[in-house]
């Protein structure tokens, strides 16, 4: 459940700023439009491979190689691949990261 909450909240909205960083700022209608499509048509395949391969040493990897073709295909640009990798690589370590309190003693 965790996995899916990072992928499908936090990986559109780091996607979008990527994007609008590498782009420029986009109109309105860009982000309400193209930021939930293209956000979600990375973070389903790239949920799916990091649950996949949950625990494997090439995971960030392979998530990361995930995110940025499909952002190319479906943005048609390889700026946007930079931005669907760095999104599903990031959402990859979150995933991968202990959110129990450490207990000293």
């Amino acid at each position: 459940m965790k996995r899916l909450l990072v992928f499908f909240l936090i990986g559109p909205l780091i996607l979008g700023s990527a994007a609008s960083v590498l782009f420029g700022a986009p109109s309105g209608l860009g982000w309400a439009v193209g930021l939930p499509v293209a956000g979600l048509a990375v973070a389903f395949p790239g949920a799916a491979i990091d649950y996949a391969l949950n625990g494997q040493r090439w995971q960030i990897v392979s998530v990361a190689a995930c995110g940025c073709l499909v952002s190319i295909l479906i943005l048609h640009s390889w700026l946007a691949g930079i931005a669907g990798g760095l999104s599903a690589a990031f959402c990859s370590w979150l995933t991968n990261q202990s959110w129990q309190p450490e207990h000293h003693g």
